[in-house]
């Protein structure tokens, strides 16, 4: 009867310490940095980062122009091939997919971007995927008290 007993107190340590010392990854967006800043032309500008866990590769992409929520917003069609035609890299590029869905996600949130987005550059730096863009629409003046100016370093 004593070892029967003795068992289950000597593994819930072991079960407990195990469940602590886990810890499961971040996910993405919670190392997301959007960073506002309308200029006084009214232009609205935008830098949206999220930290992963890449090699440093640099890129550059060109006018993806989607309102949130998906389709074209200035009629140019789907986003050009990041692969290049070639099958490796397809990591990298899932990679950066993820991180234009959360910025999707992100400009549908704030309402930031309402008319869709330019986007003005795309590049990896070693730890963070990050997005210049600016938005198709000028901004309002409920956006200029709403989306105060940012720095974000």
């Amino acid at each position: 009867m004593k070892k029967t007993l003795l068992l289950p107190l000597c593994v819930a340590p072991v079960l407990i310490l195990s469940a602590c010392a886990s810890k499961p990854e971040p996910a993405p967006e919670e190392h997301a940095l959007f960073v506002t800043n309308i200029k006084p032309d009214g232009s609205k500008m935008f830098s949206f980062s999220v930290e992963m866990q890449a090699d440093k590769k640099g890129g550059s992409g060109g006018g993806r122009g989607r309102p949130p929520g998906g389709g074209s917003g200035d009629g140019m069609g789907p986003p050009p091939d990041r692969s290049g035609g070639k099958d490796n890299g397809k990591g990298d590029e899932d990679k950066t997919e993820k991180v234009f869905q959360l910025l999707d996600m992100k400009l549908a949130e704030t309402g930031y971007c309402r008319e869709g987005y330019i986007e003005i550059d795309t590049y990896e730096t070693e730890k963070r995927i990050n997005i210049l863009g600016e938005c198709n629409e000028s901004a309002t003046d409920e956006d200029k008290r709403q989306f105060v100016n940012q720095y974000g370093y």
